[in-house]
């Protein structure tokens, strides 16, 4: 038997080969226990270069991807913590070779060699519901029981040279452990490296804002990174929010924190908010300030409707004379012509509330529809019923039809009126 990790006395003497050609017979025999040791030695290493030289021409292909997966270094994309793991289980690797395996193919120039890898039993680890601390995982692995890894190694013969040729079934069975995902407690800290903001901000500056958002981008293995964490938020160094468990963005609003908001409850209050993600065991992960503004106009202009008109039957560009039309709506003396749709939008300018408000719909005078918390009013005929169709048509019936905006007060903000018309 050959062992691996330490450099074995071959042990030829044991080998007894009689008859014609037994010189020949012997050296063979000698260079493939030689070439199964020195591509043991490599596989168990981890040493590609000399997995290569022992390899025919074709594993070249595949070098780059191997020589990266089996580096384990987190410029390769693994974290810190599977580095760690994985280059554990990748030092209890050792082998042992059977000498008496070899088996030569009636060609003389292939042969196979049997060859016992062992490896620490990293499949225990799997089957584990408690993540813990890659540290603690790496340690532990010095004191797993061993699994044989049964391999053969097949060689070809070529310029007086053995070379393996089923290398890729031989890294995909010994190497398996590099596929796994080890149940690893993250410390979140170091994994990230900067934050990035969304909601109407790309830099952490906002201005009359609802909401403030922070995220994370991942380096590697982002989600089981962020699975247990959490966020806060401060201000003027108090916390005033908490979130629950998991992900890695952290969205609040003007709800979230209805004590910082202005007297609308809807706009965040200005001041400097610093969010924290942090992992489960309370350790900062990393944080973030978010610099919100207000800045209050009075409605400088007067609020009026702009009424949409292509999708109810008459296009812009065919309005009736005297019409004015701004940017696709016309903003006065709206006229629809065989509409099933009636569409009015509320423009102003400034600082408006209209969440907590609603808009309605009158026939002649006479409300046939509401919707609250809009500023866009869209009805179609089957929104106000068969009383307000044309009879076998889908069509409005033809009259006056006012579209009024109000606040939560009840005061009429803006409001306008369209004529209905049936040809």
């Amino acid at each position: 038997m050959r062992y691996g990790k330490v450099t074995a006395a071959v042990l030829l003497s044991v080998v007894l080969i009689s008859g014609t050609g037994c010189a020949d017979k012997q050296d063979d025999l000698n260079a493939v226990l030689e070439a199964a040791e020195e591509y043991s030695t490599g596989l168990s290493e981890l040493n590609i270069p000399k997995v290569g030289r022992g390899s025919i021409s074709e594993f070249e292909e595949e070098r780059p991807y191997w020589e990266q997966k089996l580096s384990f270094s987190t410029y390769s994309g693994y974290s810190e913590d599977e580095a760690l793991i994985y280059s554990a289980i990748a030092d209890s690797i050792s082998y042992e070779t059977d000498e008496g395996s070899v088996e030569f193919a009636d060609n003389k120039s292939e042969c196979t060699v049997s060859v016992s890898f062992s490896i620490a039993d990293y499949e225990t680890l799997l089957s584990s519901d408690e993540r813990v601390w890659a540290s603690y995982l790496a340690d532990e692995i010095d004191d797993l029981d061993k699994m044989q890894i049964e391999v053969v190694i097949c060689f070809v013969k070529e310029n007086d040279q053995w070379l393996c040729s089923n290398y890729t079934e031989i890294f995909d069975e010994l190497y398996a452990f590099a596929d796994e995902s080890f149940p690893i407690r993250h410390h979140g800290a170091g994994y990230f490296d900067h934050v990035n903001w969304s909601g109407g901000s790309y830099d952490g500056y906002y201005t009359n804002t609802e909401s403030i958002c922070m995220y994370l981008d991942t380096i590697v293995n982002g989600d089981s990174v962020l699975e247990d964490s959490y966020f806060t938020v401060s201000f003027g160094g108090q916390e005033i929010y908490r979130s629950d468990a998991g992900g890695g963005i952290a969205e609040v609003s003007a709800f979230d924190i209805p004590e910082y908001t202005d007297e609308t409850g809807h706009i965040i209050a200005p001041g400097e908010y610093v969010i924290t993600f942090y992992d489960e065991d309370g350790t900062e992960i990393i944080s973030g300030t978010a610099h919100v503004d207000q800045e209050f106009e009075e409605l400088v202009i007067q609020p009026y409707l702009r009424w949409w008109l292509s999708s109810s039957g008459i296009e812009p560009a065919d309005a009736p004379e005297g019409t004015v039309i701004d940017y696709g709506g016309v903003t006065e003396d709206a006229v629809y012509i065989n509409a099933n749709t009636i569409w009015a939008e509320m423009e102003y300018t400034g600082i408006y509330e209209y969440r907590d408000g609603y808009a309605t719909l009158e026939y002649n005078g006479e409300e046939i529809y509401r919707e609250n918390g809009i500023n866009e009013l869209v009805v179609s005929s089957f929104d106000v019923g068969s009383a307000y169709m044309v009879e076998g048509e889908i069509y409005f019936i033809p009259g006056e039809y006012t579209v009024t905006f109000y606040d939560a007060d009840d005061n009429p903000v803006v409001s306008d009126t369209c004529i209905v018309e049936v040809e």
